[in-house]
């Protein structure tokens, strides 16, 4: 059997797009995108060849599903009590925070408002000193670098 047409399927970066991850190739083309990429980004991207179009869909389709449940998961705040002990939040855990503390309208806009790397403190009198930072998720940093104009690897 001759392979004239191959599907390649990679991991997807946090702004990949199902088109970014799945692509159909010829072999001459195929052997172009090794050759730019490097056999240590083909490996990092954990790069699969596929002789069939289904097989590659749902591989694709099942890395973009798991690459949306990290990024649910992934933390993005480090809450910080007065013994200094931390917890870290994602994005629903940020929320539950909020939530059963009940803070004004001007503490909660500007705890929401925390940009990568920036802390808020509080506490003191009779509340224990507290701090929660925003750490930079993948996401924001993808995008941070979007930004500055550098590349975006998809």
């Amino acid at each position: 059997m001759k392979i004239t047409k191959i599907w390649v399927v990679r991991d997807p970066s946090p702004v990949s797009e199902i088109d970014d991850i799945l692509f159909e190739v010829d072999v001459d083309r195929l052997m172009r995108i090794f050759m730019g990429t490097g056999q240590a980004q083909w490996r990092n991207e954990n790069t699969t060849l596929y002789t069939e179009a289904g097989e590659a869909k749902k591989d694709a389709k099942a890395r973009m599903q798991k690459r949306k449940a990290a990024k649910v998961s992934e933390p993005h705040y480090v809450l910080m009590n007065a013994d200094e002990e931390e917890s870290k939040l994602d994005a629903k855990g940020f929320e539950d925070f909020l939530k059963d503390n009940e803070f004004d309208s001007h503490t909660e806009k500007h705890l929401r408002a925390l940009k990568p790397g920036e802390t808020y403190r509080d506490g003191g009198g009779a509340a224990p000193d507290w701090s929660i930072k925003r750490v930079a998720s993948m996401v924001d940093r993808v995008v941070h670098r979007a930004a500055q104009g550098g590349a975006v690897r998809k």
